[in-house]
């Protein structure tokens, strides 16, 4: 009887240790093989979007002393952390891991960003450029901050961001990379020179662009739009209407802010029938919302229309 129960203590005792191994497989504090195994099977599960799967594997990750740890073993284990939610200790492991790597360019800019979103600019700058300045030249640091200040309406940040962007990207060896990198970069840093009034450069940046060969992360019929605006802005009615006429052709579709832009076109070059046409044309594609815009703007325009009239009468 008592060998029975021996054996019987032993099964069970079996048993909950396949219960254990079958739940906790991924915790295992002895075996960086393991550890790896886990950490690859997490980085698949976040990859796939199956962040409740990613976090079971990465609990053993997280809580295994890891001998050797490397950076972007580091850089993983946060973006998993942030994946399923535990942000604050994500925040703590990224602290952490730039203790041991304060030079890493992929961590900096990872805290750079965390502050971004926090509105933390100051703190944000210093980690985005510090990244920018290890490991090796890189765009991507300052391109992500300047589409945050354009985000948070910093323009004037932002065109300072994107400027180092395509300093760094210049530097690098000639082919296609870096000429498109340089193409996103002097087309986020024309928007945001559009955005502050700035039309003489934010025509150069987006002539440009123009010229370059065929980018596929790149509307050219918006670049030719946005020449038209400065083009208007600057007193060349002749040349914004070329290029507005080059962007509505190479439209996949026709937009209301184009057969706009024509219209405002037409007004100052007095031939308001014209003006009338395109401007019937752009309340035909407009949103509710852009209707009620474009009927106040149209109402202004007719009261200058009257009023010039007027004067010459």
């Amino acid at each position: 009887m008592r060998k029975f129960k021996i054996i019987l203590k032993l099964i069970i005792a079996f048993l909950v240790a396949l219960i254990a191994i079958e739940t906790y497989l991924f915790i295992d504090v002895m075996s960086i093989k393991n550890i790896d195994k886990q950490f690859d099977k997490a980085i698949e599960y976040y990859r796939n979007g199956n962040y409740i799967k990613a976090s079971r594997h990465l609990v053993g990750v997280y809580s295994s002393p890891i001998i050797g740890e490397i950076d972007v073993f580091y850089a993983y284990r946060v973006g998993l952390l942030d994946a399923i939610g535990a942000h604050e200790k994500a925040t703590s492991l990224l602290k952490k891991s730039l203790e041991s790597y304060p030079d890493n360019n992929l961590l900096n800019a990872m805290m750079g960003i965390k502050y971004l979103d926090e509105k933390n600019y100051p703190e944000a700058e210093k980690y985005i450029i510090k990244s920018a300045t290890y490991n090796g030249i890189t765009t991507y640091t300052y391109s992500k901050l300047g589409e945050f200040y354009s985000k948070f309406d910093e323009p004037k940040r932002a065109i300072s961001a994107y400027s180092e962007a395509i300093k760094l990207a210049s530097k690098l060896k000639s082919g296609k990379e870096k000429q498109a990198r340089i193409n996103v970069a002097r087309l986020a840093r024309a928007d945001a020179y559009r955005q502050i009034g700035d039309f003489k450069n934010a025509l150069n940046d987006y002539s440009y662009i123009s010229k370059q060969k065929h980018n596929p992360c790149i509307s050219f019929a918006y670049i030719h739009y946005s020449i038209s605006i400065c083009k208007y802005k600057l007193g060349d009615y002749d040349g914004a209407m070329i290029d507005i006429d080059k962007a509505i052709s190479m439209s996949k579709k026709p937009y209301a802010n184009y057969f706009l832009q024509k219209s405002y076109i037409y007004f100052n070059k007095k031939d308001y029938e014209k003006f009338e046409l395109y401007f019937k044309k752009a309340l035909e594609l407009a949103s509710p919302e852009e209707e009620k815009n474009m009927l106040k703007i149209k109402a202004e325009m007719d009261d200058y229309k009257k009023s010039l009239s007027q004067k010459e009468s």
